[in-house]
């Protein structure tokens, strides 16, 4: 079992099956995998750690929560490079905040990053991130680095414009914009904190299940009160993206459900309004597009209930318009690539 490691308050025990390396002050990052049948992903995921020839200077913690796929047959026997330090822990299962909590714990070293099992790092951008932290002075970061996606979409960057000037915005406006309104999907998966400033911010403790967008809302309120430095990094490409068609992303009524706890018991009173508001306005939308008009209209009218303003009112035929938009210009582009060859 852990052993003088607090662990927060209610999370699951954990065992630690395995531990490779040596643990020592030369250690500078640490990334937790929190992994629930993600079996088939891992190999990929351990192969892109080590590619990155940094071994010498990560530390990881790879906590499989509950998998009954071979999970921890796998990575009892996975011959890790011996420059790496690893340590395996098992636990019932009791979802990915609880790993994500229990994870940020165990962590030693000055800086984390957190990786879904089915993601993978970028080599390249691994080592450019730990290249950089060595000559990092600030022990207060949150650098949001660039992601690529997977699959369907591969290649595809997942930041642009919308999220440069999120993370730009000052504190203040970042938090309201974050709380509110902010440009989707924001991941952990492409993001390395400043560990103590990570605990001062307190993630993962209000009962929500969402884990990215309550934990930038956090580091957002943070930096109001001390100064942490939150930042886009466009120039380091730093994790591959896996988009699930079974993901909440996919299912409104759960993805509805997700971002009411976060509202009620994540955002700040001030915000909090405006922020179910948008909710309702954004799942309205995705039914609309679905052409479940009966919902779609059900749920536009709830927005307009919790904030009765004209800029709520007009946000729905704003959106439309502007999906439009984006859909003749991808088309639009598409034609002019093919047109080219």
């Amino acid at each position: 079992m852990v052993g003088q490691v607090p662990l927060p308050a209610g999370a699951a025990p954990l065992e630690l099956l395995r531990e490779t390396g040596t643990a020592g002050d030369d250690r500078l990052l640490t990334i937790v995998i929190g992994s629930y049948n993600h079996c088939r992903y891992l190999p990929e995921a351990f192969a892109a750690i080590e590619a990155s020839q940094a071994c010498d200077r990560l530390a990881v913690i790879f906590i499989d929560d509950g998998s009954p796929d071979g999970t921890m047959d796998f990575v009892a026997s996975y011959p890790f490079d011996p420059a790496l330090h690893v340590r395996i822990y098992a636990k019932r299962n009791a979802g990915l905040r609880d790993s994500l909590a229990s994870g940020l714990a165990l962590t030693d070293t000055r800086f984390v990053a957190f990786i879904a099992s089915d993601d993978y790092y970028e080599p390249q951008g691994l080592a450019a991130v730990v290249a950089r932290l060595e000559v990092q002075g600030n022990d207060d970061i949150c650098w949001i680095c660039q992601a690529t996606y997977l699959e369907g979409r591969d290649g595809e960057p997942v930041y642009g414009d919308a999220h440069s000037r999120l993370i730009a915005a000052n504190p203040g406006d970042r938090l309201r914009q974050l709380s509110i309104s902010y440009p989707k999907p924001l991941l952990l998966q492409s993001t390395v904190f400043a560990t103590d400033m990570l605990r001062d911010a307190h993630p993962w403790t209000a009962n929500v299940r969402l884990d990215d967008w309550p934990t930038f809302i956090q580091v957002a309120a943070l930096a109001l009160r001390q100064n942490v430095s939150m930042i886009f990094v466009p120039d380091i490409s730093l994790c591959r993206y896996r988009l699930h068609p079974g993901g909440a992303h996919n299912d409104a009524d759960r993805q509805l459900s997700l971002c009411l706890e976060v509202a009620d018991r994540v955002i700040e009173p001030r915000y909090r309004a405006d922020a179910i508001a948008r909710i309702y306005a954004d799942i309205g939308l995705v039914h609309l597009f679905e052409r479940r008009l009966l919902k779609a209209a059900a749920h536009i009218t709830r927005a307009i209930v919790a904030k009765p303003s004209w800029e709520v009112a007009t946000l729905v035929p704003r959106r439309v318009a502007r999906s439009a938009w984006s859909r003749t210009s991808r088309l639009t582009n598409r034609f002019r690539t093919v047109k080219t060859r």
